[in-house]
Protein backbone atom coordinates (compact mmCIF):
# COMPACT_ATOMS: atom_id res chain seq x y z
CA UNK A 1 0.00 0.00 0.00
CA UNK A 2 1.58 3.26 -1.10
CA UNK A 3 1.46 6.76 0.27
CA UNK A 4 2.64 10.18 -0.76
CA UNK A 5 4.38 12.54 1.65
CA UNK A 6 2.51 15.73 2.55
CA UNK A 7 4.40 17.10 5.51
CA UNK A 8 7.79 15.43 5.88
CA UNK A 9 8.98 15.93 9.48
CA UNK A 10 10.39 12.52 10.37
CA UNK A 11 9.11 9.91 12.85
CA UNK A 12 6.32 7.37 12.47
CA UNK A 13 3.82 8.60 9.86
CA UNK A 14 0.18 9.56 10.17
CA UNK A 15 -1.53 8.40 6.97
CA UNK A 16 -4.59 10.28 5.67
CA UNK A 17 -6.87 8.70 3.09
CA UNK A 18 -7.74 10.93 0.09
CA UNK A 19 -11.41 11.19 1.03
CA UNK A 20 -10.49 12.28 4.56
CA UNK A 21 -8.04 14.88 3.24
CA UNK A 22 -10.83 16.31 1.06
CA UNK A 23 -13.03 16.57 4.15
CA UNK A 24 -10.30 18.42 6.00
CA UNK A 25 -9.91 20.86 3.14
CA UNK A 26 -13.67 21.50 3.23
CA UNK A 27 -13.52 21.96 7.00
CA UNK A 28 -10.65 24.42 6.60
CA UNK A 29 -12.75 26.53 4.20
CA UNK A 30 -15.92 26.26 6.30
CA UNK A 31 -17.07 27.89 9.54
CA UNK A 32 -14.61 27.89 12.42
CA UNK A 33 -17.13 26.79 15.04
CA UNK A 34 -16.67 23.36 16.57
CA UNK A 35 -13.76 20.97 16.92
CA UNK A 36 -12.70 18.75 14.01
CA UNK A 37 -12.02 15.17 15.08
CA UNK A 38 -10.33 12.45 13.03
CA UNK A 39 -11.80 8.98 12.47
CA UNK A 40 -9.85 5.80 11.80
CA UNK A 41 -9.05 2.29 12.97
CA UNK A 42 -7.27 2.21 16.31
CA UNK A 43 -3.62 1.21 16.14
CA UNK A 44 -3.27 1.89 12.42
CA UNK A 45 -2.24 5.55 12.40
CA UNK A 46 -4.53 5.93 9.40
CA UNK A 47 -7.25 8.59 9.11
CA UNK A 48 -10.38 7.48 7.23
CA UNK A 49 -12.61 10.49 7.89
CA UNK A 50 -13.37 13.58 9.93
CA UNK A 51 -16.29 15.23 11.74
CA UNK A 52 -16.91 18.68 13.22
CA UNK A 53 -18.58 18.71 16.65
CA UNK A 54 -19.32 21.49 19.13
CA UNK A 55 -17.26 20.49 22.16
CA UNK A 56 -16.33 22.37 25.31
CA UNK A 57 -12.59 22.24 25.91
CA UNK A 58 -12.82 20.11 29.02
CA UNK A 59 -12.71 16.34 29.60
CA UNK A 60 -16.49 15.96 29.73
CA UNK A 61 -17.06 18.01 26.57
CA UNK A 62 -14.50 16.03 24.61
CA UNK A 63 -15.73 12.70 25.94
CA UNK A 64 -19.29 13.47 24.82
CA UNK A 65 -18.08 14.66 21.41
CA UNK A 66 -15.94 11.56 20.86
CA UNK A 67 -18.86 9.34 21.90
CA UNK A 68 -21.18 11.12 19.47
CA UNK A 69 -18.85 10.64 16.51
CA UNK A 70 -17.89 7.11 17.58
CA UNK A 71 -21.55 6.07 17.72
CA UNK A 72 -22.00 6.90 14.03
CA UNK A 73 -19.04 5.05 12.55
CA UNK A 74 -18.74 1.26 12.20
CA UNK A 75 -17.42 -0.88 15.03
CA UNK A 76 -13.71 -1.05 14.27
CA UNK A 77 -13.36 2.69 13.70
CA UNK A 78 -12.97 5.28 16.43
CA UNK A 79 -11.97 8.88 17.01
CA UNK A 80 -8.19 8.79 16.88
CA UNK A 81 -7.28 12.46 16.70
CA UNK A 82 -8.13 16.12 16.25
CA UNK A 83 -7.20 18.58 13.53
CA UNK A 84 -6.20 22.22 13.96
CA UNK A 85 -6.05 24.66 11.05
CA UNK A 86 -3.57 27.48 10.53
CA UNK A 87 -1.91 26.95 13.91
CA UNK A 88 1.35 28.80 14.27
CA UNK A 89 4.30 27.25 16.05
CA UNK A 90 3.88 29.89 18.74
CA UNK A 91 0.42 28.74 19.85
CA UNK A 92 0.77 25.01 19.04
CA UNK A 93 1.97 24.32 22.58
CA UNK A 94 -1.20 25.70 24.14
CA UNK A 95 -3.38 23.62 21.85
CA UNK A 96 -1.39 20.50 22.68
CA UNK A 97 -2.00 21.28 26.37
CA UNK A 98 -5.77 21.39 25.71
CA UNK A 99 -5.62 18.02 23.96
CA UNK A 100 -3.58 16.41 26.73
CA UNK A 101 -6.04 17.69 29.32
CA UNK A 102 -9.24 16.71 27.48
CA UNK A 103 -8.56 13.33 25.81
CA UNK A 104 -10.08 10.40 27.76
CA UNK A 105 -7.59 7.93 29.21
CA UNK A 106 -9.68 5.07 27.82
CA UNK A 107 -8.10 5.65 24.39
CA UNK A 108 -4.89 3.87 23.42
CA UNK A 109 -3.56 6.70 21.26
CA UNK A 110 -4.55 10.12 19.98
CA UNK A 111 -3.08 12.21 17.17
CA UNK A 112 -3.04 15.96 16.70
CA UNK A 113 -2.84 17.03 13.08
CA UNK A 114 -1.76 20.61 12.36
CA UNK A 115 -2.94 21.51 8.87
CA UNK A 116 -1.26 24.77 7.96
CA UNK A 117 -1.28 26.75 4.71
CA UNK A 118 -0.51 24.42 1.82
CA UNK A 119 -0.12 20.62 1.97
CA UNK A 120 3.60 20.76 2.75
CA UNK A 121 2.84 22.46 6.05
CA UNK A 122 1.05 19.51 7.66
CA UNK A 123 2.54 17.80 10.67
CA UNK A 124 1.26 15.61 13.49
CA UNK A 125 2.00 14.73 17.10
CA UNK A 126 1.06 11.48 18.85
CA UNK A 127 -0.32 11.51 22.41
CA UNK A 128 -0.18 8.61 24.86
CA UNK A 129 -3.44 9.25 26.80
CA UNK A 130 -2.19 7.21 29.78
CA UNK A 131 0.94 9.27 30.44
CA UNK A 132 -0.34 12.51 28.80
CA UNK A 133 2.97 12.70 26.92
CA UNK A 134 3.38 13.60 23.24
CA UNK A 135 5.91 12.23 20.79
CA UNK A 136 9.13 14.20 21.04
CA UNK A 137 9.32 15.09 17.35
CA UNK A 138 6.60 15.98 14.82
CA UNK A 139 5.40 13.06 12.73
CA UNK A 140 5.39 12.81 8.97
CA UNK A 141 1.92 13.13 7.43
CA UNK A 142 1.29 11.03 4.32
CA UNK A 143 -1.56 11.07 1.83
CA UNK A 144 -2.50 7.46 1.10
CA UNK A 145 -2.38 6.42 -2.54
CA UNK A 146 -5.55 4.33 -2.10
CA UNK A 147 -8.42 3.58 0.25
CA UNK A 148 -8.44 0.39 2.36
CA UNK A 149 -11.80 -0.95 1.18
CA UNK A 150 -10.35 -4.12 -0.38
CA UNK A 151 -8.63 -5.05 2.88
CA UNK A 152 -11.74 -4.50 5.00
CA UNK A 153 -14.59 -6.89 5.65
CA UNK A 154 -18.01 -6.09 7.07
CA UNK A 155 -20.31 -7.80 9.52
CA UNK A 156 -23.87 -6.66 10.16
CA UNK A 157 -25.74 -7.47 13.37
CA UNK A 158 -29.45 -6.74 13.76
CA UNK A 159 -31.63 -6.94 16.87
CA UNK A 160 -35.24 -5.81 17.05
CA UNK A 161 -36.62 -4.62 20.37
CA UNK A 162 -40.30 -4.05 21.18
CA UNK A 163 -40.51 -1.29 23.76
CA UNK A 164 -43.84 -1.44 25.63
CA UNK A 165 -44.60 1.84 27.35
CA UNK A 166 -47.20 2.18 30.13
CA UNK A 167 -47.89 5.52 31.82
CA UNK A 168 -50.72 7.32 33.58
CA UNK A 169 -50.24 10.72 31.90
CA UNK A 170 -48.44 12.04 28.81
CA UNK A 171 -45.87 13.93 30.86
CA UNK A 172 -44.57 10.63 32.21
CA UNK A 173 -44.06 9.00 28.80
CA UNK A 174 -40.32 9.66 29.09
CA UNK A 175 -40.13 7.75 32.39
CA UNK A 176 -41.93 4.80 30.78
CA UNK A 177 -39.46 4.88 27.88
CA UNK A 178 -36.57 4.93 30.36
CA UNK A 179 -37.91 1.78 32.03
CA UNK A 180 -38.35 -0.03 28.72
CA UNK A 181 -34.87 0.92 27.51
CA UNK A 182 -33.28 -0.08 30.83
CA UNK A 183 -34.98 -3.48 30.70
CA UNK A 184 -33.81 -4.04 27.11
CA UNK A 185 -30.27 -2.96 28.04
CA UNK A 186 -30.23 -5.37 30.99
CA UNK A 187 -31.15 -8.22 28.67
CA UNK A 188 -28.15 -7.41 26.45
CA UNK A 189 -25.72 -6.66 29.31
CA UNK A 190 -26.36 -9.87 31.21
CA UNK A 191 -27.01 -12.24 28.32
CA UNK A 192 -24.57 -14.95 27.23
CA UNK A 193 -24.71 -14.46 23.48
CA UNK A 194 -23.64 -16.26 20.36
CA UNK A 195 -23.71 -14.88 16.82
CA UNK A 196 -25.55 -17.02 14.29
CA UNK A 197 -24.81 -16.82 10.58
CA UNK A 198 -27.43 -18.18 8.23
CA UNK A 199 -26.22 -19.44 4.83
CA UNK A 200 -26.76 -17.14 1.88
CA UNK A 201 -29.90 -17.96 -0.06
CA UNK A 202 -31.26 -20.05 2.81
CA UNK A 203 -29.30 -23.14 1.72
CA UNK A 204 -27.66 -25.37 4.34
CA UNK A 205 -27.58 -25.24 8.11
CA UNK A 206 -27.02 -22.03 10.08
CA UNK A 207 -23.77 -21.95 12.03
CA UNK A 208 -22.38 -19.89 14.85
CA UNK A 209 -19.73 -17.52 13.55
CA UNK A 210 -16.33 -17.23 15.19
CA UNK A 211 -13.87 -17.43 12.30
CA UNK A 212 -12.48 -14.69 10.05
CA UNK A 213 -13.95 -13.53 6.76
CA UNK A 214 -10.98 -14.99 4.92
CA UNK A 215 -11.97 -18.44 6.26
CA UNK A 216 -15.28 -18.39 4.37
CA UNK A 217 -15.56 -20.64 1.30
CA UNK A 218 -13.83 -19.29 -1.78
CA UNK A 219 -17.13 -19.04 -3.66
CA UNK A 220 -18.75 -17.01 -0.85
CA UNK A 221 -18.37 -13.34 -1.74
CA UNK A 222 -20.08 -12.14 1.44
CA UNK A 223 -18.32 -9.75 3.74
CA UNK A 224 -18.12 -6.78 1.38
CA UNK A 225 -19.86 -3.50 2.11
CA UNK A 226 -22.41 -4.32 -0.59
CA UNK A 227 -23.03 -7.73 0.98
CA UNK A 228 -21.93 -7.84 4.64
CA UNK A 229 -22.07 -11.07 6.62
CA UNK A 230 -25.42 -10.89 8.42
CA UNK A 231 -25.31 -12.22 11.97
CA UNK A 232 -28.21 -12.83 14.33
CA UNK A 233 -27.82 -12.40 18.05
CA UNK A 234 -28.77 -15.47 20.10
CA UNK A 235 -28.77 -15.91 23.87
CA UNK A 236 -28.17 -19.13 25.78
CA UNK A 237 -31.11 -20.16 27.89
CA UNK A 238 -30.36 -21.13 31.49
CA UNK A 239 -29.34 -24.71 32.15
CA UNK A 240 -30.15 -26.61 29.02
CA UNK A 241 -27.53 -25.02 26.82
CA UNK A 242 -30.13 -24.20 24.19
CA UNK A 243 -30.08 -20.87 22.42
CA UNK A 244 -32.91 -18.58 21.51
CA UNK A 245 -33.37 -15.09 20.19
CA UNK A 246 -33.54 -12.55 23.04
CA UNK A 247 -37.12 -11.32 23.35
CA UNK A 248 -38.31 -8.73 25.81
CA UNK A 249 -42.07 -8.45 26.38
CA UNK A 250 -44.04 -6.47 28.93
CA UNK A 251 -47.76 -7.12 29.35
CA UNK A 252 -49.45 -3.75 29.98
CA UNK A 253 -52.09 -3.28 32.60
CA UNK A 254 -55.76 -3.25 31.63
CA UNK A 255 -56.47 -0.32 33.98
CA UNK A 256 -58.28 2.34 31.94
CA UNK A 257 -56.45 5.06 33.86
CA UNK A 258 -53.23 4.10 32.09
CA UNK A 259 -52.12 4.55 28.52
CA UNK A 260 -49.98 2.01 26.70
CA UNK A 261 -48.15 1.91 23.41
CA UNK A 262 -45.56 -0.24 21.70
CA UNK A 263 -42.53 1.19 19.92
CA UNK A 264 -40.50 -1.02 17.60
CA UNK A 265 -36.77 -0.23 17.64
CA UNK A 266 -34.54 -1.92 15.05
CA UNK A 267 -30.94 -1.93 16.28
CA UNK A 268 -28.47 -2.41 13.44
CA UNK A 269 -24.70 -2.49 13.91
CA UNK A 270 -22.11 -2.56 11.15
CA UNK A 271 -18.64 -3.81 12.07
CA UNK A 272 -15.59 -3.06 9.92
CA UNK A 273 -12.86 -5.65 10.43
CA UNK A 274 -9.66 -6.71 8.66
CA UNK A 275 -10.59 -9.65 6.45
CA UNK A 276 -8.04 -11.90 8.12
CA UNK A 277 -9.00 -11.04 11.71
CA UNK A 278 -10.98 -13.54 13.78
CA UNK A 279 -14.36 -12.63 15.21
CA UNK A 280 -12.94 -12.78 18.71
CA UNK A 281 -14.18 -11.80 22.18
CA UNK A 282 -12.95 -8.25 21.74
CA UNK A 283 -15.00 -7.72 18.59
CA UNK A 284 -18.04 -9.41 20.14
CA UNK A 285 -17.81 -7.17 23.17
CA UNK A 286 -17.53 -4.11 20.93
CA UNK A 287 -20.64 -5.16 19.01
CA UNK A 288 -22.64 -5.64 22.21
CA UNK A 289 -21.40 -2.29 23.51
CA UNK A 290 -22.59 -0.62 20.29
CA UNK A 291 -26.03 -2.26 20.62
CA UNK A 292 -26.25 -0.79 24.12
CA UNK A 293 -25.14 2.60 22.81
CA UNK A 294 -27.83 2.51 20.13
CA UNK A 295 -30.44 1.75 22.79
CA UNK A 296 -29.29 4.66 24.93
CA UNK A 297 -29.12 7.13 22.06
CA UNK A 298 -32.57 6.25 20.73
CA UNK A 299 -34.39 7.96 23.61
CA UNK A 300 -34.17 11.52 22.32
CA UNK A 301 -35.40 10.65 18.83
CA UNK A 302 -38.29 8.52 20.12
CA UNK A 303 -39.44 11.27 22.51
CA UNK A 304 -39.11 13.94 19.83
CA UNK A 305 -41.48 12.06 17.50
CA UNK A 306 -44.35 10.74 19.68
CA UNK A 307 -46.56 9.92 16.71
CA UNK A 308 -44.01 7.48 15.22
CA UNK A 309 -44.07 3.81 16.27
CA UNK A 310 -41.18 2.32 14.29
CA UNK A 311 -37.55 3.48 14.43
CA UNK A 312 -34.61 1.96 12.57
CA UNK A 313 -30.86 2.45 12.55
CA UNK A 314 -29.85 2.87 8.91
CA UNK A 315 -26.40 2.78 7.30
CA UNK A 316 -25.20 5.38 4.79
CA UNK A 317 -22.13 5.70 2.62
CA UNK A 318 -22.33 9.16 1.04
CA UNK A 319 -19.83 9.53 -1.82
CA UNK A 320 -17.52 12.07 -0.15
CA UNK A 321 -16.89 9.80 2.88
CA UNK A 322 -14.37 6.98 3.09
CA UNK A 323 -16.45 5.13 5.69
CA UNK A 324 -20.10 4.44 6.50
CA UNK A 325 -22.21 6.24 9.08
CA UNK A 326 -25.16 4.85 11.05
CA UNK A 327 -28.12 7.04 11.99
CA UNK A 328 -31.49 6.53 13.67
CA UNK A 329 -34.59 7.45 11.67
CA UNK A 330 -38.31 6.93 12.16
CA UNK A 331 -39.98 4.74 9.58
CA UNK A 332 -41.51 7.99 8.36
CA UNK A 333 -43.94 9.08 5.69
CA UNK A 334 -42.60 11.35 2.93
CA UNK A 335 -44.17 14.34 4.69
CA UNK A 336 -42.51 13.46 8.00
CA UNK A 337 -39.16 13.02 6.30
CA UNK A 338 -39.49 16.46 4.72
CA UNK A 339 -39.93 17.86 8.23
CA UNK A 340 -36.53 16.42 9.21
CA UNK A 341 -34.61 18.67 6.81
CA UNK A 342 -33.21 20.75 9.69
CA UNK A 343 -31.84 17.64 11.39
CA UNK A 344 -30.28 16.43 8.14
CA UNK A 345 -28.65 19.81 7.63
CA UNK A 346 -27.07 19.51 11.06
CA UNK A 347 -25.79 16.02 10.24
CA UNK A 348 -24.33 17.25 6.94
CA UNK A 349 -22.45 19.96 8.84
CA UNK A 350 -21.22 17.50 11.47
CA UNK A 351 -19.96 15.03 8.87
CA UNK A 352 -18.45 17.78 6.66
CA UNK A 353 -20.79 16.89 3.79
CA UNK A 354 -21.99 19.33 1.10
CA UNK A 355 -25.09 21.30 2.09
CA UNK A 356 -26.61 21.42 -1.40
CA UNK A 357 -27.51 17.80 -2.15
CA UNK A 358 -29.42 14.95 -0.43
CA UNK A 359 -27.01 12.38 1.00
CA UNK A 360 -28.65 11.30 4.28
CA UNK A 361 -32.30 10.83 3.37
CA UNK A 362 -33.95 7.50 4.16
CA UNK A 363 -33.82 6.67 0.46
CA UNK A 364 -30.02 7.20 0.56
CA UNK A 365 -29.56 4.32 3.02
CA UNK A 366 -27.61 1.27 1.90
CA UNK A 367 -29.85 -1.55 0.69
CA UNK A 368 -27.20 -4.31 1.03
CA UNK A 369 -28.09 -6.16 -2.13
CA UNK A 370 -31.81 -5.39 -2.04
CA UNK A 371 -33.76 -4.87 -5.25
CA UNK A 372 -32.79 -1.81 -7.26
CA UNK A 373 -35.20 0.95 -8.22
CA UNK A 374 -34.96 0.11 -11.92
CA UNK A 375 -34.83 -3.69 -12.13
CA UNK A 376 -33.82 -5.05 -15.51
CA UNK A 377 -32.31 -1.78 -16.69
CA UNK A 378 -28.69 -0.67 -16.90
CA UNK A 379 -27.26 2.03 -14.66
CA UNK A 380 -24.45 4.48 -15.45
CA UNK A 381 -23.37 2.68 -18.62
CA UNK A 382 -20.56 5.17 -19.33
CA UNK A 383 -18.47 3.95 -16.38
CA UNK A 384 -16.91 1.14 -18.44
CA UNK A 385 -15.69 3.45 -21.20
CA UNK A 386 -12.09 4.33 -21.88
CA UNK A 387 -10.59 7.73 -22.64
CA UNK A 388 -11.88 10.33 -25.06
CA UNK A 389 -8.63 10.84 -26.92
CA UNK A 390 -8.45 14.54 -26.04
CA UNK A 391 -4.82 15.18 -25.09
CA UNK A 392 -4.43 17.28 -21.97
CA UNK A 393 -8.18 17.65 -21.59
CA UNK A 394 -10.19 18.08 -18.42
CA UNK A 395 -13.26 15.89 -17.97
CA UNK A 396 -16.47 17.41 -16.62
CA UNK A 397 -19.01 14.64 -16.08
CA UNK A 398 -22.47 13.75 -14.88
CA UNK A 399 -22.36 13.39 -11.10
CA UNK A 400 -24.26 10.41 -9.73
CA UNK A 401 -26.07 7.38 -11.16
CA UNK A 402 -28.74 7.37 -13.87
CA UNK A 403 -30.69 4.71 -15.75
CA UNK A 404 -30.27 4.19 -19.49
CA UNK A 405 -33.65 4.56 -21.19
CA UNK A 406 -33.85 3.85 -24.92
CA UNK A 407 -36.14 2.76 -27.75
CA UNK A 408 -38.30 -0.38 -27.39
CA UNK A 409 -37.93 -0.77 -23.60
CA UNK A 410 -40.76 -2.28 -21.56
CA UNK A 411 -42.25 -3.72 -24.76
CA UNK A 412 -43.21 -0.26 -25.96
CA UNK A 413 -42.47 0.48 -29.61
CA UNK A 414 -41.41 4.10 -29.92
CA UNK A 415 -38.77 3.62 -32.60
CA UNK A 416 -38.62 6.61 -34.91
CA UNK A 417 -40.34 9.12 -32.62
CA UNK A 418 -39.60 8.54 -28.91
CA UNK A 419 -35.93 9.54 -28.57
CA UNK A 420 -36.64 12.78 -26.66
CA UNK A 421 -39.10 10.95 -24.41
CA UNK A 422 -36.35 8.45 -23.56
CA UNK A 423 -33.84 11.21 -22.90
CA UNK A 424 -36.36 12.78 -20.51
CA UNK A 425 -36.79 9.43 -18.74
CA UNK A 426 -33.01 9.15 -18.31
CA UNK A 427 -32.90 12.65 -16.80
CA UNK A 428 -35.80 11.91 -14.42
CA UNK A 429 -34.07 8.67 -13.37
CA UNK A 430 -31.04 10.77 -12.34
CA UNK A 431 -33.21 12.82 -9.99
CA UNK A 432 -34.78 9.62 -8.62
CA UNK A 433 -31.51 7.74 -8.09
CA UNK A 434 -29.84 10.76 -6.51
CA UNK A 435 -32.77 11.14 -4.10
CA UNK A 436 -34.03 14.54 -5.16
CA UNK A 437 -37.53 13.19 -5.76
CA UNK A 438 -39.86 10.33 -4.90
CA UNK A 439 -41.66 10.67 -8.22
CA UNK A 440 -41.68 7.79 -10.67
CA UNK A 441 -40.29 8.00 -14.19
CA UNK A 442 -43.19 9.01 -16.47
CA UNK A 443 -44.24 6.90 -19.42
CA UNK A 444 -44.93 8.31 -22.86
CA UNK A 445 -48.66 8.69 -22.25
CA UNK A 446 -48.14 10.49 -18.92
CA UNK A 447 -45.70 12.86 -20.62
CA UNK A 448 -48.25 13.61 -23.31
CA UNK A 449 -51.11 14.03 -20.83
CA UNK A 450 -49.01 16.42 -18.74
CA UNK A 451 -48.27 18.61 -21.76
CA UNK A 452 -51.96 18.66 -22.66
CA UNK A 453 -52.85 19.53 -19.06
CA UNK A 454 -50.38 22.42 -19.16
CA UNK A 455 -52.06 23.76 -22.28
CA UNK A 456 -48.96 23.21 -24.41
CA UNK A 457 -50.57 20.59 -26.68
CA UNK A 458 -54.08 19.84 -27.98
CA UNK A 459 -56.01 16.83 -26.64
CA UNK A 460 -55.25 14.90 -29.86
CA UNK A 461 -51.60 14.81 -28.80
CA UNK A 462 -52.32 12.03 -26.26
CA UNK A 463 -51.67 8.64 -27.85
CA UNK A 464 -49.91 10.15 -30.87
CA UNK A 465 -46.38 9.55 -32.13
CA UNK A 466 -45.48 13.21 -32.27
CA UNK A 467 -42.01 14.31 -31.27
CA UNK A 468 -41.18 16.57 -28.35
CA UNK A 469 -38.16 18.81 -27.87
CA UNK A 470 -36.10 20.55 -25.22
CA UNK A 471 -38.76 23.15 -24.37
CA UNK A 472 -41.44 20.52 -23.78
CA UNK A 473 -39.04 18.55 -21.60
CA UNK A 474 -38.40 21.67 -19.50
CA UNK A 475 -42.17 21.95 -18.94
CA UNK A 476 -42.34 18.31 -17.80
CA UNK A 477 -39.41 18.62 -15.39
CA UNK A 478 -40.93 21.73 -13.85
CA UNK A 479 -44.43 20.22 -13.59
CA UNK A 480 -43.56 16.73 -12.32
CA UNK A 481 -40.37 17.39 -10.32
CA UNK A 482 -40.34 21.13 -9.63
CA UNK A 483 -36.98 21.28 -11.43
CA UNK A 484 -36.05 24.36 -13.43
CA UNK A 485 -33.82 24.25 -16.50
CA UNK A 486 -31.52 26.46 -18.50
CA UNK A 487 -31.37 26.21 -22.28
CA UNK A 488 -28.17 26.73 -24.24
CA UNK A 489 -29.03 27.68 -27.83
CA UNK A 490 -26.70 27.03 -30.76
CA UNK A 491 -27.35 28.41 -34.23
CA UNK A 492 -25.46 25.52 -35.83
CA UNK A 493 -23.80 22.26 -34.93
CA UNK A 494 -20.50 23.91 -35.81
CA UNK A 495 -20.96 26.37 -32.94
CA UNK A 496 -21.21 23.71 -30.22
CA UNK A 497 -17.45 23.10 -29.66
CA UNK A 498 -16.83 26.86 -29.39
CA UNK A 499 -18.89 26.93 -26.19
CA UNK A 500 -17.25 23.89 -24.60
CA UNK A 501 -16.28 25.87 -21.48
CA UNK A 502 -19.94 26.81 -20.90
CA UNK A 503 -21.02 23.18 -21.25
CA UNK A 504 -18.26 22.03 -18.90
CA UNK A 505 -19.40 24.54 -16.29
CA UNK A 506 -22.85 22.95 -16.25
CA UNK A 507 -21.41 19.58 -15.30
CA UNK A 508 -19.05 21.11 -12.75
CA UNK A 509 -21.82 23.06 -10.98
CA UNK A 510 -24.96 20.98 -11.61
CA UNK A 511 -23.83 17.49 -12.65
CA UNK A 512 -27.16 16.58 -14.29
CA UNK A 513 -27.56 14.85 -17.67
CA UNK A 514 -28.27 17.25 -20.56
CA UNK A 515 -30.90 16.68 -23.25
CA UNK A 516 -29.72 17.61 -26.75
CA UNK A 517 -32.57 18.69 -29.02
CA UNK A 518 -32.63 20.17 -32.50
CA UNK A 519 -31.17 18.84 -35.68
CA UNK A 520 -32.96 15.62 -36.52
CA UNK A 521 -32.42 13.39 -33.48
CA UNK A 522 -32.36 13.81 -29.69
CA UNK A 523 -29.51 12.61 -27.48
CA UNK A 524 -28.42 12.73 -23.84
CA UNK A 525 -25.10 14.40 -22.99
CA UNK A 526 -23.23 12.92 -20.01
CA UNK A 527 -20.01 14.91 -20.06
CA UNK A 528 -17.33 16.76 -21.96
CA UNK A 529 -13.54 16.44 -22.18
CA UNK A 530 -12.05 19.84 -23.02
CA UNK A 531 -8.55 21.24 -23.43
CA UNK A 532 -8.91 24.98 -22.88
CA UNK A 533 -5.48 25.65 -24.37
CA UNK A 534 -6.03 23.96 -27.74
CA UNK A 535 -9.84 24.09 -27.87
CA UNK A 536 -9.96 20.35 -28.58
CA UNK A 537 -13.03 18.68 -27.07
CA UNK A 538 -15.10 15.51 -27.11
CA UNK A 539 -18.68 14.90 -25.95
CA UNK A 540 -19.90 11.86 -24.02
CA UNK A 541 -23.13 10.89 -25.80
CA UNK A 542 -25.79 8.48 -24.53
CA UNK A 543 -27.90 7.53 -27.54
CA UNK A 544 -31.59 6.68 -26.90
CA UNK A 545 -32.01 5.12 -30.38
CA UNK A 546 -30.64 1.75 -29.24
CA UNK A 547 -33.31 -0.95 -29.77
CA UNK A 548 -31.83 -4.20 -28.44
CA UNK A 549 -31.68 -5.83 -25.00
CA UNK A 550 -29.80 -4.59 -21.92
CA UNK A 551 -26.36 -5.76 -22.98
CA UNK A 552 -23.34 -3.60 -22.14
CA UNK A 553 -21.26 -5.40 -24.73
CA UNK A 554 -23.65 -4.52 -27.56
CA UNK A 555 -24.01 -0.96 -26.31
CA UNK A 556 -20.25 -0.47 -26.19
CA UNK A 557 -19.56 -2.20 -29.51
CA UNK A 558 -22.19 -0.10 -31.26
CA UNK A 559 -20.99 3.15 -29.65
CA UNK A 560 -24.47 3.77 -28.30
CA UNK A 561 -22.67 5.31 -25.36
CA UNK A 562 -19.35 6.84 -26.27
CA UNK A 563 -17.10 9.83 -26.84
CA UNK A 564 -17.94 11.81 -29.98
CA UNK A 565 -16.58 14.89 -31.73
CA UNK A 566 -17.91 17.34 -34.27
CA UNK A 567 -17.98 15.49 -37.58
CA UNK A 568 -18.39 12.03 -36.02
CA UNK A 569 -21.25 9.75 -37.01
CA UNK A 570 -24.06 9.00 -34.59
CA UNK A 571 -24.53 5.35 -33.62
CA UNK A 572 -27.81 5.29 -35.54
CA UNK A 573 -26.15 6.79 -38.64
CA UNK A 574 -25.72 10.30 -39.99
CA UNK A 575 -23.81 13.20 -38.49
CA UNK A 576 -24.07 13.53 -34.73
CA UNK A 577 -24.07 17.33 -34.94
CA UNK A 578 -25.35 18.64 -38.27
CA UNK A 579 -23.25 21.69 -39.04
CA UNK A 580 -26.17 23.71 -40.40
CA UNK A 581 -28.84 22.63 -37.87
CA UNK A 582 -30.17 24.56 -34.87
CA UNK A 583 -29.67 22.97 -31.39
CA UNK A 584 -30.99 23.39 -27.86
CA UNK A 585 -29.10 21.90 -24.91
CA UNK A 586 -31.53 21.52 -22.02
CA UNK A 587 -29.58 21.78 -18.73
CA UNK A 588 -31.64 20.78 -15.66
CA UNK A 589 -30.71 22.69 -12.51
CA UNK A 590 -30.07 20.61 -9.40
CA UNK A 591 -32.10 21.80 -6.40
CA UNK A 592 -29.99 23.04 -3.49
CA UNK A 593 -31.33 20.88 -0.66
CA UNK A 594 -30.45 18.18 1.86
Amino acid sequence: MGSTGIGDHGGAPLIVEPSAWSQLEQAEDGPAEGRVFLVGAAGTGRVAGAARVDAADDPRGWSEALDEVGSMVPVGLTCLGACYFGTTEANAASELDVVARCVPKTLDEFYVLFKREGPAGAEARRLDPQTRRFSDAPLKVCLADDEVESETGYLRIQLEQELDLVYDEKSRRGEALDRALEAAAETIEHGDFEFLRRPRGGQGQPRFFSSSLSDLPADDAAGTLADPVLLELYARSGGAGERSAPILRYEPTSDTGFESESVSLQLDVLASVPRGARFDEGTRAAVLARLLSQLKRSKGEILARPSERVFRYLHFHPPPLGHTVTLLYPDASPEAEDAMALRRRGLHALLLLPLDRPLLRISNALSFGGPGRFPGKLLSVHESLGGSGVEGGRRSMVSGPYCYFHYMQDRFDDAGWGCAYRSLQTIVSWFVLNDYTRASVPGHREIQETLVGLGDKPSTFVGSKQWIGAIEISFILDSLLGVSSKVLTFNSGEEIPTRAREIARHFETQGTPVMIGGGVLAYTLLGIDYNDQTGECAFLILDPHYTEDEDLGKIGAGAWCGWKRLGDQAAAGGDLFVKTAFYNFLCPQRPSTV
